[in-house]
C-alpha cells in the first residue's frame, strides 16, 4: 500500500498515543488513540493492510473484521482531513 503523508504536518509519539499537528491546512491538533497510533506508525513503514491487521490482532482483543472496519474508517478520516493520501 502506497501512502503519501502531507508534508505540511508534523507528528509526535507520546507514549501509546500520537499527536498530529496540522499548522497549515486546518490549523488543528489531532490526537490518535492506541489503535490509530499503531496504524499510523505501520503506514510510515509502508506495511500492507493485512500486515497492519495482523499487528493489530496481536496487540488488541478484537476480531479481524472489526479491526479491518476500524482500519478503513481510519484511512477515510485521515484522507478527508488531508493528513495522508492513498496512492
Amino acid at each position: 500500500m502506497k501512502i503519501k503523508f502531507n508534508e505540511k504536518i508534523s507528528w509526535r509519539q507520546l507514549g501509546e498515543h500520537t499527536i498530529i499537528l496540522d499548522t497549515v491546512l486546518g490549523k488543528k491538533i489531532h490526537h490518535l488513540n492506541e489503535v490509530g497510533s499503531v496504524i499510523w506508525n505501520c503506514l510510515q513503514e509502508n506495511q500492507t493492510k493485512e500486515a497492519i491487521l495482523s499487528i493489530l490482532e496481536s496487540e488488541f482483543d478484537s476480531s479481524h473484521a472489526q479491526l479491518s472496519e476500524d482500519f478503513d474508517e481510519f484511512m477515510q478520516k485521515m484522507q478527508k482531513l488531508n493528513l495522508l493520501e492513498q496512492l
